[in-house]
């Protein structure tokens, strides 16, 4: 799931820079962020595929964790371009979803 967020916010990432519309976290084309601001969105998502990787035992607080960051990105972007803001927040809420029903459905030794 988070290897799809990861793709979806460079979908994000594309149309803000084909539009011309800036995200906080990209700034506008003339004048754009740092670099390590513009990663910022795809941290998250990088930490959880890491640890998905490395048999986490805690994945699915992680990846509810991890999607209220994604959530709280998207909401510093309503401001800005809502459209984009309301993507990101879907992009979390999924994400949220998908976490949740990973800590329902685990395994729990007798």
């Amino acid at each position: 799931m988070w290897v799809l967020v990861f793709v979806a916010f460079t979908g994000v990432w594309k149309v803000s820079r084909e539009l011309g519309l800036s995200t906080w976290w990209l700034g506008p084309f003339g004048d754009p962020r740092p670099v390590f601001v513009m990663l910022v969105p795809f941290v998250l998502p990088a930490v959880l595929i890491v640890a998905a990787l490395n048999n986490a035992t805690r994945l699915p607080w992680l990846g509810l964790t991890a999607s209220a960051g994604t959530i709280a990105i998207g909401i510093a972007d309503l401001d800005r371009v809502a459209r984009l803001g309301i993507v990101e927040i879907g992009l979390g809420v999924a994400a949220a979803l998908f976490s949740a029903t990973t800590a329902v459905g685990r395994y729990r030794a007798p």
